[in-house]
């Protein structure tokens, strides 16, 4: 659902559906930001969050973190720029992806 809502909003969208290969994606495709789920095919998107933001390669991109899971914020710091949880609202989402990206 996400890429048809950011590709509507005129977004160019990548997606990756395999973790193993996420870092040759952000490479290759060099995101502005990345939203990333916490139950991502088996791995840990907060682990993974972390890891990308350890890395001085991808450090400076925003990581939204988003989950179905019942987690509270302020309990959780990954490095992410922001986490969502779903139910979201998808404006709320878009405008929050404008902040980090500095739209005016």
């Amino acid at each position: 659902m996400l890429p048809f809502v950011f590709d509507k909003a005129s977004f160019i969208i990548g997606t990756i559906e395999n973790p193993h290969n996420l870092l040759n994606r952000i490479f290759d495709f060099k995101p502005d930001l990345i939203l990333l789920d916490i139950v991502f095919c088996g791995k840990d998107g907060r682990i993974i969050c972390h890891e990308l933001k350890n890395n001085k390669l991808t450090c400076t991109i925003p990581i939204i973190l988003i989950s179905a899971l019942a987690i509270n914020p302020s309990e959780t710091n990954y490095g992410q720029d922001l986490l969502v949880s779903k139910p979201f609202d998808i404006t709320m989402l878009e405008n929050e992806v404008k902040r980090l990206l500095k739209f005016n």
